[in-house]
């Protein structure tokens, strides 16, 4: 049984054409760095709960693109442990926006909102690739105050609405953002321009005001653009 191979730091199952619910004992692996778990959409592979994942704390890599989510769909944010997590793609898991009245990130519970407020900004610090493309989200689900080493954002294909809402200066890693497919609307934001480490900034498929900005002659590193279909 694999969950009893303790020592282990680095698991990858992808495309294994496994079939079934994911076990829980998986978060006995507490060596843990890198677990893939990314599956094909031919199989049916899902989770009844993700709190397993809280006892990963050495985790820096985690796929589990296509996995069904849908039973943890608004609690999954708050089920994962982000000690060392630098890479996380959930692709097409079924995801909709998390709870926002559950403050047991990692575990943590209080009734301060500073405290609240301090794990919010601090939790997600080393994350420097996110992709939740594919869901059913409608808004960005992580305080972008937080994601201060962050360097790749895909959000595409998903269900976001409002303007383009990114924290101004905090993302100065940030070389490759997507939104692409949403329903985000309004203006391409002025503090977008700030991120000069953009390489890749795709918009198409949104209801984003077309007139680009002089300010985007700022992004001197940008090698693609995309803003059809808005």
């Amino acid at each position: 049984m694999i969950s009893s191979l303790i020592h282990m730091e680095h698991l990858n199952l992808s495309s294994a054409v496994f079939n079934g619910l994911i076990p829980q004992q998986l978060g006995n692996l507490s060596n843990l760095r890198s677990l893939d778990l990314r599956c094909c959409r031919s199989t049916q592979v899902w989770l009844d709960d993700l709190n397993w994942l809280t006892q990963l704390t050495s985790l820096e890599y985690l796929d589990m693109s296509c996995v069904d989510f849908s039973t943890a769909a608004t609690s999954w944010l708050h089920q994962i442990n982000y000690n060392s997590l630098e890479h996380l793609v959930f692709s097409g898991c079924w995801l909709e926006d998390a709870t926002e009245d559950d403050t047991s990130i990692m575990g943590l519970n209080s009734s301060s909102n500073q405290l609240k407020e301090n794990v919010s900004v601090n939790v997600f610090r080393k994350l420097k690739h996110l992709n939740l493309v594919g869901n059913s989200l409608t808004k960005i689900p992580f305080d972008m105050r937080s994601l201060v080493n962050l360097e790749y954002l895909d959000l595409s294909s998903n269900e976001i609405t409002g303007e383009i809402s990114l924290s101004k200066g905090n993302l100065i890693h940030l070389k490759h953002l997507d939104m692409s497919g949403n329903q985000i609307s309004g203006e391409i934001p002025l503090n977008l321009c700030n991120h000069i480490h953009l390489e890749y900034l795709d918009l198409h498929d949104n209801q984003v005001t077309k007139e680009i900005p002089v300010s985007m002659e700022n992004l001197i590193y940008l090698k693609y653009l995309d803003l059809h279909g808005n």
